[in-house]
């Protein structure tokens, strides 16, 4: 018999050591594919009940047998299993001291239940979290008011002696962008929930559910930069992630330890009492030539055969310092087997969906490059209006502060002045913006805002009107060539 497991060298970086001591060598517990969350990327084809608790205890009592003393629930959703306890209860009479969960937080929410979870063995706590923001949430899971669940599982964990919690992200469609601020935002849940000690970023598996629901595939590459940004940011926070499903080839400067994959899970074979060597044990998966050039073909997960339909197998090959000298044999790839992709949605043309993503993606990427530099154009501007501004302020009258208003050019300055027991904004604004020049009419326009103008104010006036020209002579010569384009 097979026993999935997760080898005893995984997860080898310092701030993983604390997990790696908690669940390796550990097997994996499928308590069966029942689940009360619909999530459009799933790749278990869920069903209607678990399996028979006798089966179940017979897998935890096994893997006692054969020296695995950590047994790591999955489903499924184990934590709404009804006989957890009575499992936990079975193992530790076969020799498995301590347990892992990967959950959606349903069955978690008690404090009392968690609290005997926890007497029972139960030390890893992996929460399925794939966003921040509520409604994208729900709508990725199938569920209503997921980041409430999620939050009062959290504090309910929050009450035991030594729990580690890593939260766990599945990377679709709709979240890859938001990779950096999720690696921000566990940073911050970290400062109020201690017990937060790392984050499992998951590229989606194109299988079953997520196969069906093409709204939530995406051409992997796109996430790349991203990824890469929230890589950054873990190591400013000291959060330690480590990413699964990835083709190292997509990131080759991604530490070794960083990877997570079906090789470092591997199986353990019951007969032989030993570990498979490492091989691509999923016929869903797959590695092509290319591969036999990279350093990181025994640490890669390799890449799913449906996506490869979908997006092509291009991306997936060794560049720079990947490259070995000498490829391995062909046999290193292994027999390939057909293996049926399965029903996708109905009218989904694979070539024009790859098209449309990434147009949608560049598109994205372009407004926000544009609102950039739009953003950094109008603060420079202000700065040195104000202080072109400040040398020509008659005396009485003190500069308060200056805007630029509008999101796009032309723009107006507001200047605001206090002097005389009163105050005045004045707007500086050009009617028209042409070839990227700022400031293209014979004079600028000064007008002041307010019911009234008191006769102290007349004189700041009409010292601003006699330096237009200045102004406007200053402010194209400064600013002309850097104005965006509206």
């Amino acid at each position: 018999m097979l026993i999935d497991i997760i080898r005893s060298d995984f997860l080898g970086a310092p701030g993983l050591r604390e997990m790696r001591d908690l669940v390796a060598p550990s097997f994996f517990v499928d308590v069966g594919p029942k689940c009360n969350f619909r999530c459009l990327y799933c790749s278990v084809e869920i069903a209607r009940s678990f399996y028979p608790v006798d089966q179940v205890k017979k897998l935890v009592a096994l893997g006692g047998q054969h020296g695995l003393g950590c047994g790591f629930f999955t489903g499924g959703e184990p934590s709404i299993f009804p006989n957890l306890e009575e499992v936990m209860a079975h193992g530790s009479a076969h020799g498995v001291s301590h347990w892992g969960i990967t959950s959606n937080g349903w069955g978690l929410t008690d404090p009392r239940r968690v609290q005997e979870l926890e007497r029972l063995g139960m030390r890893m706590w992996q929460l399925s979290w794939d966003d921040f923001r509520p409604e994208v949430l729900d709508h990725l899971r199938g569920h209503r008011r997921v980041l409430e669940t999620l939050m009062t599982a959290l504090e309910a964990l929050h009450h035991l002696r030594q729990p580690f919690v890593g939260l766990y992200m599945v990377v679709a469609r709709q979240n890859y962008e938001i990779l950096p601020e999720m690696v921000a935002y566990t940073a911050r849940l970290r400062k109020s929930y201690p017990q937060v000690k790392s984050l499992h970023i998951s590229m989606l598996k194109p299988v079953n559910e997520a196969w069906r629901n093409s709204e939530v595939l995406f051409p992997m590459d796109l996430a790349v930069p991203y990824l890469r940004r929230a890589i950054e940011i873990s190591r400013k926070e000291s959060l330690p992630i480590w990413v699964n499903h990835l083709p190292g080839c997509l990131i080759p400067d991604l530490p070794e330890y960083q990877y997570s994959s079906f090789e470092q899970q591997g199986k353990y074979d019951t007969a032989a009492r030993a570990v498979l060597p490492p091989t691509v044990l999923e016929p869903r998966l797959k590695k092509h030539e290319p591969c036999l050039q990279c350093t990181k073909f025994e640490v890669c997960v390799g890449y799913w055969k449906n996506y490869a339909t979908l997006f092509g197998e291009e991306i997936f090959a060794p560049s720079g310092d990947l490259i070995r000298d000498t490829p391995l044999p062909a046999e290193r790839l292994g027999p390939e087997a057909d293996e049926p992709a399965g029903a996708r949605g109905v009218g989904v043309d694979a070539e024009a969906d790859a098209e449309a993503i990434r147009a949608a993606a560049a598109q994205r990427t372009a407004e926000a490059e544009a609102a950039a530099a739009v953003e950094q154009f109008k603060a420079q501007a202000n700065d040195f209006l104000q202080d072109l501004v400040r040398g020509h302020t008659p005396g009485g009258w003190t500069l308060q502060r200056s805007e630029l208003v509008g999101q796009a050019a032309p723009f107006t300055f507001r200047v605001h002045f206090a002097g005389a027991g009163t105050t005045l904004c004045v707007c500086f604004a050009s009617p028209s913006v042409q070839d990227d020049a700022f400031l293209r009419t014979p004079e600028l326009l000064i007008w002041y805002e307010g019911a009234a103008i008191a006769p102290e104010a007349q004189r700041l006036l009409r010292a601003l009107h006699a330096r237009a020209g200045h102004f406007e002579r200053a402010l194209t010569e400064r600013l002309g060539h850097q104005s965006p384009k509206a």
